[in-house]
């Protein structure tokens, strides 16, 4: 939808300023591996400026901060609103993330979707707050 005139801005923080979220993927090596130096080449490449700017040209932000910039500077301005959440993103800890966050039928989805898909955005997000904590109450403790 090129069309769509949108804009992009950080999270509220909590009693003030901005907030934002950080987490991702990891890449694993298995141990033994006879292609080392090929994958350390790979990485070496997919970590430089080039591999951050064709990453990011296909979608994928930035995770080196100190060339987030220049790898996006020929792409969609918005993008470095994204880039600049990212220097204070952070990932919580909680035994219970993926029943919160990356469940399919979790609150935060359920959010997202009735906040994009439902005309009440201020309930949509006490009610996910609500759930979160109900789920939060009933993990075990560490």
């Amino acid at each position: 939808y090129p069309d769509i005139d949108y804009g992009v801005t950080f999270l509220p923080g909590k009693d003030s300023g901005w907030s934002s979220f950080a987490g991702g993927d990891n890449f694993v090596v298995t141990k033994g591996t006879t292609k080392l130096p090929v994958v350390k080449e790979f990485l070496d490449f997919a970590y430089s400026l080039e591999g951050q700017t064709i990453l990011a040209k296909y979608g994928s932000l930035p995770v080196r901060g100190d060339i987030a910039k220049e790898a996006l500077k020929d792409l969609d301005p918005r993008y470095q609103v994204a880039a600049e959440a990212m220097t204070k993103g952070k990932t919580p800890y909680s035994v219970v993330f993926n029943d919160l966050i990356n469940s399919a039928n979790g609150p935060w989805t359920q959010m997202i979707n009735e906040v994009f898909f439902g005309d009440d955005v201020d309930g949509a997000i006490a009610n996910a707050q609500e759930t979160m904590q109900s789920i939060i109450d009933q993990a075990p403790q560490k």
